[in-house]
């Protein structure tokens, strides 16, 4: 993810800017505000951009921790990110 230079995180990655742009470091709420989720710092982790609407988009979301497993889950069978990022990436713990 990047927090300030979206440029200079394509370049590192071969990316367009509009490809770089998805992996913007946003704040994901783990409780939604909508649902009463307080601005605290418990509540809020770091998300990438596509993880974060991805997430929200669903009819259904899940919550957070099964939100994350399905991301492990999808990131250890290299189906997340494009392989030139999952390559580049630290290892899952």
């Amino acid at each position: 993810m990047w927090d300030e230079d979206p440029r200079a995180f394509g370049e590192r990655f071969s990316l367009s800017l509009a490809e770089a742009l998805r992996y913007r470091c946003t704040a994901e709420h783990l409780h939604e505000k909508c649902k009463g989720g307080a601005d605290e710092e418990r509540n809020i982790v770091a998300a990438c951009d596509f993880c974060n609407r991805t997430r929200h988009l669903a009819k259904r979301p899940k919550d957070a921790a099964s939100f994350a497993k399905y991301v492990q889950s999808r990131m250890k069978r290299g189906k997340w990110h494009p392989v030139r990022l999952e390559r580049q990436r630290a290892p899952l713990r």
